[in-house]
């Protein structure tokens, strides 16, 4: 290896380019999925997928896509950074995503049984739920519980 150098400037600039159309590609697919399906979704496009699978595909897709430019792009601390990529991929699927979906339906009026569908109505909910006898008599029990979980472990 010539002085002063790492791995990284030694990688050809072509292979560097290709790495960046593949996650640029994969990208704009991506979030083309998601646009197409939120406006269909939202009944403001009736072009769209009827299940979210497509949108999933998309970033699988992506996430491979992810894997690859880190190779290309980066080379041994791109293979290096692979062993991280996973984890990462599935904590955002499995937890963040969840996380905010869980958060707008909270501010949305969803009454599956209804004709009217989805409605949003902000924080209307959380106010509900703090006035309700129950939820605060609830509320109080976890808290005594936590207490004296806490407690016994001290």
């Amino acid at each position: 290896w010539p002085a002063n150098s790492t791995a990284a400037d030694l990688i050809p600039p072509g292979r560097k380019r290709l790495g960046w159309a593949l996650l640029i590609a994969a990208t704009l697919v991506l979030l083309a999925a998601i646009v197409m399906q939120i406006l269909y979704k939202t009944e403001v496009d009736t072009v769209g997928f009827y299940t979210w699978r497509p949108v999933v595909y998309a970033y699988v897709l992506w996430g491979a896509a992810l894997g690859a430019w880190q190779v290309l792009t980066r080379g041994e601390d791109g293979q290096r950074a692979l062993f991280l990529l996973p984890a990462l991929l599935f904590t955002i699927a499995m937890v963040i995503f969840p996380t905010l979906f869980g958060f707008y339906i909270a501010l949305t009026d969803w009454n599956l049984s209804s004709f009217s569908g989805r409605r949003f109505n902000g924080l209307d909910n959380f106010w509900q739920m703090l006035g309700d006898p129950y939820y605060r008599n609830a509320l109080l029990n976890m808290v005594l519980y936590v207490l004296a979980v806490l407690v016994e472990y001290v």
